[in-house]
């Protein structure tokens, strides 16, 4: 059976659930409290934080529509670090967390992934501008016993090491990374392909510091991953309420909200539409 047509069925059977009350949580009444975790790092054009001290960013009106969609009385919980992600919601600090979490099996063995998945992103080598020949011409193959950093909780970072043999150098912070590739104790950091806070083409969303670093154009993302909303193993009553709200936000084919978001913040910033969103969108708008 196609992968699509499982994702639908399996989505009608959970919005079915839902509108019958089928869960006796807390999540079966009108509305219910939540705290969403959200990656405090500039990760633009997801996530990112203005002078004014106001959050913005694709992954912003996305957690926005999420909480008014599913009738959530959302409290954001900051995360400073990339493996505060998964922590939080294991030990209870966080309900749900809405914050390029890529989906990947070692995952879904300690969390839930809320379907449909709304994007998807690889894993890009960030460098010096004047190391990008070198490094492009060696492909990813090249790096092997050259120090990468990566942030700690990073779902590539096994694979960077494991398949291509990488020295990976673990940072917690962007900022750790900035000061090691200066230092030259890392040729580059690996992040995901989507982050224009890395580019020099979008100015206004680059971390300061990053001048001068971009994304190696001649190494092609790898290891695509969707990224998913996430919840606590088992919490199929907050699920069940969010997939009916990220469904309202992709039915509506080109119409859709998640589609004019995308325009405006990730297209916005230079980076295609993604083929993933279309194709879910797509299938969620013909699906009757």
């Amino acid at each position: 059976m196609h992968a699509t047509t499982v994702l639908l069925a399996l989505l009608s059977a959970v919005l079915s659930a839902a509108a019958q009350g089928a869960d006796g949580s807390v999540y079966a009444v009108p509305s219910a409290p939540a705290k969403v975790g959200v990656w405090s790092q500039n990760s633009a054009p997801f996530y990112s934080m203005q002078a004014n001290g106001s959050d913005t960013g694709f992954e912003v009106a996305l957690r926005q529509s999420l909480c008014q969609s599913a009738k959530l009385d959302c409290k954001v919980v900051l995360l400073p670090n990339l493996a505060d992600r998964l922590t939080a919601l294991t030990n209870g600090s966080v309900d749900f967390v809405v914050g390029s979490f890529s989906v990947t099996p070692d995952r879904m063995k300690e969390i839930d992934f809320v379907q449909p998945y709304y994007y998807s992103a690889g894993a890009a080598l960030y460098a010096p501008d004047a190391t990008h020949a070198q490094l492009a011409q060696g492909g990813w193959q090249g790096l092997r016993g050259k120090p990468v950093c990566v942030l700690e909780g990073y779902y590539a970072l096994d694979a960077i090491k494991s398949t291509y043999g990488a020295n990976v150098i673990p940072i917690a912070n962007n900022d750790e990374g900035i000061s090691k590739v200066k230092a030259g104790q890392c040729v580059g950091i690996i992040n995901d392909s989507t982050q224009s806070a890395f580019t020099r083409q979008v100015p206004s969303t680059k971390l300061d510091g990053w001048e001068g670093i971009s994304q190696v154009a001649g190494l092609p993302p790898i290891l695509t991953q969707p990224y998913g909303v996430a919840v606590a193993k088992g919490n199929a009553g907050l699920a069940m309420r969010l997939a009916s709200a990220l469904v309202d936000d992709m039915k509506e084919g080109p119409n859709s909200p998640i589609l004019q978001w995308e325009k405006e913040y990730v297209v916005g910033a230079g980076f295609p539409p993604n083929p993933q969103l279309n194709a879910t969108v797509n299938a969620i708008s013909s699906f009757e």
